[in-house]
Order: structure tokens, then sequence, then C-alpha cells
């Protein structure tokens, strides 16, 4: 359970570092809300979230649910096992860090249209029936977001160096 508490101090450090440069967006250019404000909403969720998972390790260690000191070699196998059970989050974390690092590149559109259904690929069942679903869902999330931000809200979404 101590891992869940400084993973919830991280968590908070993140939202507030990342709160603070949403910040740094430019102002609106027609709209009221601009850039920053989504991101804002996110962040604050984040931090919450943060506070509760610190909250719920504080109540647990008060309960007295901690587990005692382990020996070396059974923290190694926890962390090996921790691996293994996160291994899908944790490749989920790197495709987002590869979507980001494309969006630089090829812009919002070209991106996303890779990267959906690529992790939807990855993560959910593998059939004939399901890559329609995928397929689908990623036309309908890619464009309709698209649209929205740029025709409801007038955020334009990055373009790229490339397109």
């Amino acid at each position: 359970m101590k891992e869940d508490k400084w993973i919830g101090f991280i968590i908070i450090a993140f939202s507030a570092f990342m709160y603070y440069q949403a910040d740094l967006l430019p102002p609106p250019l027609f709209g009221t809300l601009g850039a920053a404000m989504f991101p804002k909403i996110v962040l604050a969720l984040l931090f919450l979230a943060g506070g509760g998972l610190i909250l719920q390790c504080l109540v647990k260690e008060r309960r007295g649910t901690v587990e005692a000191k382990t020996t070396l070699a059974k923290k190694v196998e926890k962390i090996n096992k921790g691996l293994i059970d996160y291994e899908w989050v944790i490749l989920s974390f790197f495709c987002f860090f590869c979507y980001v690092l494309l969006m630089d590149f090829f812009g919002y559109l070209p991106s996303t249209l890779i990267f959906v259904p690529s992790l939807m690929w990855l993560i959910g069942p593998r059939t004939k029936g399901s890559l329609w679903v995928i397929v689908i869902t990623t036309l309908i999330m890619t464009f309709g977001l698209y649209h929205g931000f740029t025709t409801f809200f007038d955020i334009f979404l990055p373009e790229g160096r490339f397109f």
C-alpha cells in the first residue's frame, strides 16, 4: 500500500505542474473558453484522484492492513509480479507517448487515425467482428472530436509539421 501512496503523490505533483503549464497556452482567439479549459478540468480531476488514493492508503494504514516488512527476494518477486500485472497499462502509456510524438509531426487527424485503432486492437478482442467496431469507432470518434473542437469550441487542433 505504500507504493500506492507514493503514486498518489506523483499524480498530484504531475497534475499540479501540468495545470500550471496549461496556463501558458495561448488565450482564445474567437471563443471564451480557450484551449486551456479542457486540460484544466481533466487535471483537476486527476489531482482529486491522486488525493483520494493517498487518503485511501492512509485509512488502510490506520486500520492496520499494511503488510509486515518482507525480505529482499519477496520484494523483487512482488515488483516482477506487478510489472506482469500492469504490462498492458505500461504498454498503453508507451503507445500514448508515441501518439504525442506523432501528433507533433503529422498533426491530430493522421496521428489519431493510427493511434486509436492500434490501441483498440492491442488491448481489445481480436476477432473479425471487432475489426469493424474498431474502424467505425475510430472514424466516428476522430472526425467527431475534430469537428466538435473546430466548429463548436473554435479550438484548432495540432496541424503537424508535415501536413
